[in-house]
């Protein structure tokens, strides 16, 4: 099973690609604490897709994401082989994503 559950911060507004079939991607920062001996925390940035939002959603995500404190749930998609070019991303399920009050 693919299941990915992520809670974060947007590190900056979502870009909106597409008219027809609307497409937001956006990043999270996620903060894994740190190891003994260590003085930085660990940052985790995760690229995201979340198709066909609504269009409440993608304003809010758009205009106002920045900084935003989310949780959401989707699955990680991967493209590329080890000979060229390789990521990955999570794809959001629909009417996962959550905002968090600070």
């Amino acid at each position: 099973m693919n299941l990915c559950l992520l809670a974060g911060r947007m590190l900056r507004n979502a870009t909106v690609k597409g008219t027809d079939r609307k497409v937001l991607r956006f990043t999270v920062e996620t903060r894994d604490g740190h190891d003994e001996g260590e003085l930085k925390e660990r940052v985790n940035q995760v690229p995201c897709v979340l198709f066909g939002p609504t269009p409440e959603l993608e304003q809010t995500l758009s205009c106002q994401g920045e900084g935003r404190r989310i949780e959401l749930q989707g699955r990680i998609a991967t493209w590329g082989d080890t000979q060229v070019k390789s990521g990955a991303e999570v794809v959001v399920f629909n009417r996962s994503l959550t905002f968090v009050k600070d």
